[in-house]
This record gives structure tokens, C-alpha cells and sequence, in this order.
């Protein structure tokens, strides 16, 4: 009676161990399986990238209301962006954790592109700067562009206003953006993304 207990408990898990190597392959096939994103009209203003181990098929309606945005500001204007007139100090920005991001100008890069150049080049630099031209002052076209490399509300910067010293013209923050996130309708509800780069918004 006992051999004939131990040889149907043999069986027994002869089969659920097969059972359940079925369902691995069945399973498995979902890697084989070539799922694409059909995005209609959308296909210009957005793109997809599916995971085929955790995608599942579907139809969504989808609208996006606005996009993430970078903090920026862009300075007054100035007539030479390679002119040293603006003086010796530091360019400070206030960042998401408290801490300030600091950089010195001195007299050899006391111009736009000066100050541009430290703003890039510095090690772990939060924003990209550029000279831009604006042909609003035709005498005085060129201005500082900073613009944070993160998007969304968790990313903003602030941008206090940027003092130095014995520059032979004024600078000041004439205008700036605050970041914000992006904003998407999905079946008619409102969901809310910190980045324009949304990972895993539908398994």
C-alpha cells in the first residue's frame, strides 16, 4: 500500500512539474510575439517603445494637453556678446535639493560668451547656456539663454538675480520660465507626468 502511495505521489508531481513547464512556454511565447503601437494621427506629435514581456493589446484614447517644461530665463540684451563688460561674480542658481550651483566669472570671461563657455563646461553643469540674437534692440541684439537639462516640477530652478561687480554694463534676468509637468488625458482622465519621457504609463 505504501509503494503504491509513493509511485501515484510520483506521478503526480511528474505531471505538475510538466504542467507547469507548459505554462513557462506559454509564457515565453510572448517573446516571439511582435506587438506595435498604432498611433493614427499621433504618430508626428509622439512615439512609443513597447515591451512586449509586459504589454498587453489594446485601444487607448490619448491626448496631450501640454508638455513638461525646462526651467529657463534669458537675460537683458547687449550690443557684443564677446565684449568683457560685465564684470567679476557669481552666476548662482538654486536647485531642486536646496543646494546652490555656483560658478565664478572673472575678468577673462566677463563677456556673454565667456560666461556661456563657464556655464557649459563646468563639471555637472544643471543647464545648457547659449548666446542668442534678437533683433527686437537692433543695437543691441545678443542675450544669455539658460535653460535647466530637466524637465518637470521635481526640476525646478530658480535663478536669483546675478550681481557683479565693476562691469561696465548692467545684467539682470529679464524674463524666466518655471518648469512644470506634462499634462495627458488617457480615456478622459487626467494623469499627470513629470517628464515629456514617460517610462512604464501602461503595463
Amino acid at each position: 500500500m505504501e509503494k503504491e502511495k509513493i509511485k501515484l505521489f510520483g506521478e503526480f508531481k511528474s505531471k505538475i512539474t510538466t504542467l507547469q513547464k507548459k505554462v513557462e512556454d506559454v509564457s515565453n511565447l510572448n517573446q516571439f510575439i511582435e506587438l506595435k503601437s498604432d498611433l493614427g494621427n499621433g504618430k508626428d506629435l509622439m512615439s512609443v517603445t513597447v515591451d512586449k514581456t509586459k504589454a498587453r493589446t489594446g485601444s487607448y484614447f490619448l491626448r496631450i494637453e501640454s508638455l513638461a517644461e525646462r526651467s529657463s530665463m534669458i537675460s537683458n540684451s547687449f550690443s557684443d556678446p564677446d565684449k568683457q563688460m560685465l564684470g567679476i561674480g557669481f552666476i548662482v542658481i538654486h536647485l531642486p535639493d536646496g543646494e546652490d550651483f555656483e560658478v565664478f566669472v572673472d575678468e577673462p570671461y566677463a563677456s556673454l560668451n565667456g560666461a556661456v563657455k563657464l556655464l557649459n563646461e563646468v563639471y555637472n553643469s544643471p543647464v545648457q547656456a547659449s548666446v542668442i540674437k534678437d533683433v527686437t534692440d537692433s543695437a543691441s541684439p545678443w542675450r544669455i539663454l539658460v535653460t535647466a537639462k530637466k524637465d518637470g516640477y521635481d526640476q525646478n530652478l530658480i535663478f536669483p538675480e546675478w550681481y557683479f561687480l565693476d562691469g561696465d554694463e548692467d545684467f539682470w534676468i529679464d524674463d524666466e520660465v518655471d518648469a512644470q509637468n506634462s499634462l495627458i488625458e488617457i480615456d478622459s482622465f487626467p494623469i499627470e507626468s513629470e517628464s515629456n519621457s514617460v517610462t512604464n504609463f501602461l503595463q
